[in-house]
């Protein structure tokens, strides 16, 4: 990177020694931070004073994943930005500084003063473009219903004639099997207004099971969008799913989110979205299905942890004949991070969800219309190794409650990975 603007230049050294004292004052008031956080802070102001624009802000964006919290790095973040004449990030950073931590007046007159230059300094500094970010996943494990295989090989049908009993194969039960995952994923900016472009690809290999091995990936971009009162971001996306040796699933959809610009206590977010996605099935037809849903977040981010708390409803319309006909439900989730001993973190999380068909199952076979409730429960440790890299160790218990008992099952799931990530960590947006 070539730098356009002297260092030595009274007006850059003014608004950087402004910028630092703000950004311990923020620091000040939003409470104490952890030494690591410290330690990261530090050596992002010691790659602003040697004029590395690049690492200051890969380390400040590390800085604001692992603290939230931590106004003065959002601050540091927002003025590289506008240096550099990103103006729409700058101005979407400093709004969301006012939103989140209140800062007094001279701060404030110190943001008015970069709004009223439009982030357009007569020679900008050049510093890397945000949110260019790569992560590659790899693990082993073993998961004990690969196949979904029924709770009880022991079945009752509510036939029309009065209840089936039936008495199930054993290859219609739970199998397990030890599997190999990769992941790949990567998201990259489109120019400079805050669009990001997305991809990913998993892979999921049995030992044994090829049969429901997974290869899927996913094409996504997005588009960030604020009016006087709302703000929120904009997204299309599509994915294709291989099971065993054939196309499975395709799917492709978009979705709208929104939040309010007005101000929440220290922490806190909450925003609601509303997406459509339509879903073909290559060898299935007769399921292929519209999906609409609307759901929103709640999220609490203080230093050292984190936690979230989703609710939402949905519609499935089939577009085809397909056995139950529409159906609709609601699911909730709940999510908390903190940190352990060391530098490692603990996760902790659940998620429920219900469908409830509109029509019989299968008229004169089984004349009841399905109920599925599904609860699904995960706990994970992580641990950082190496500048880039972490280990994750993760477990995962599926609890799939039917009143067609042919179709309920529960699944255990038990992970151990390592990922690396390249680039900035995450884009400072992404908390926003």
């Amino acid at each position: 990177m070539q730098f356009i603007l002297d260092s030595n230049h009274f007006f850059v050294q003014l608004a950087r020694r402004a910028a630092r004292l703000a950004g311990l004052c923020l620091v000040l008031l939003a409470g104490g931070q952890p030494a690591a956080a410290q330690d990261l802070y530090a050596q992002a102001l010691e790659a602003v004073a040697r004029n590395d624009s690049q690492a200051a802000t890969e380390l400040l964006a590390q800085l604001v994943q692992q603290q939230p919290d931590h106004a003065g790095a959002w601050l540091d973040m927002a003025m590289l930005y506008c240096s550099a004449a990103y103006t729409e990030q700058a101005m979407t950073l400093f709004d969301a500084i006012e939103h989140r931590f209140a800062p007094p007046p001279g701060i404030m007159e110190l943001i008015k003063l970069q709004r009223a230059s439009g982030c357009r300094p007569d020679t900008p500094v050049d510093v890397a473009a945000p949110a260019s970010a790569w992560r590659v996943q790899l693990g082993r494990g073993f998961e004990s219903n690969v196949n979904q295989g029924a709770r009880d090989l022991n079945v009752s049908l509510p036939g029309a004639g009065g209840p089936l009993d039936l008495q199930l194969t054993p290859e219609s039960g739970p199998q397990g099997d030890g599997l190999t995952a990769l992941d790949l994923d990567a998201s990259l900016p489109l120019g400079r207004s805050g669009a990001q472009a997305r991809a990913a690809w998993q892979s999921r290999r049995y030992d044994s099971l090829h049969l429901f091995d997974v290869q899927a990936v996913t094409l996504g971009a997005s588009q960030p969008w604020k009016t006087a009162h709302w703000r929120g971001q904009l997204e299309a996306s599509a994915s294709w799913m291989r099971l065993g040796d054939a196309l499975y699933q395709r799917v492709a959809g978009v979705r709208v989110a929104a939040a309010p610009w007005q101000r929440l206590p220290a922490g806190w977010q909450a925003d609601v979205s509303g997406g459509w996605s339509r879903t073909h099935y290559p060898t299935a037809s007769n399921f292929d299905a519209q999906w609409v849903d609307v759901r929103g977040v709640l999220a609490y981010a203080a230093p050292g942890w984190s936690g979230h708390l989703l609710a939402g409803l949905q519609r499935d319309a089939p577009l085809a004949a397909r056995p139950g006909g529409r159906r609709q439900g609601w699911s909730v989730e709940w999510g908390v991070r903190w940190p352990v001993a060391g530098t490692a973190v603990a996760e902790l999380g659940a998620s429920a969800q219900s469908w409830q068909d509109a029509q019989p199952y299968a008229p004169g076979l089984i004349d009841r219309a399905r109920l599925q409730r599904t609860l699904s429960t995960r706990a994970a440790l992580v641990w950082p190794a190496g500048a880039q890299g972490e280990w994750l160790l993760e477990a995962r218990q599926v609890r799939n409650n039917e009143n067609i008992g042919l179709f309920a099952y529960d699944a255990l799931s038990l992970r151990l990975a390592y990922q690396w990530r390249f680039g900035q960590r995450e884009n400072a947006r992404g908390k926003l």
